[in-house]
């Protein structure tokens, strides 16, 4: 068995992991910015039932924005709890593969 194949797929979950946490910030902040812009919005209209509604959906797209990035954040702190548990796996499994080699 090559341990070299187990460990680039390691390196995959990592690089999954931290792309999943890119996204989650960028996430975030889109979602900040566009909250603040229909807040600016809302100001901005005479009708206070436009603006309500404004604020309304600014706050939805929020929340929703900010649940899915803390999804992305969580996604990509389970693939690097996943990483260590596969590595020390892989290692444990070497040292077995290398007693049972040693015996032949």
């Amino acid at each position: 068995m090559d341990a070299s194949n187990v460990y680039a797929d390691l390196d995959g979950i990592s690089t999954d992991a931290a792309g999943l946490k890119s996204i989650s910030d960028a996430q975030g902040g889109a979602m900040n910015y566009l909250a603040s812009t229909l807040d600016d919005a809302a100001r901005a209209l005479r009708s206070p039932a436009a603006g309500i509604a404004l604020q309304r959906v600014g706050a939805d797209l929020h929340q929703a924005g900010m649940q899915m990035g803390a999804t992305f954040s969580d996604q990509g702190d389970m693939m690097s709890g996943n990483t260590g548990i596969y590595d020390n796996a892989d290692q444990d499994a070497g040292s077995h593969i290398s007693s049972l080699d040693a015996l032949t």
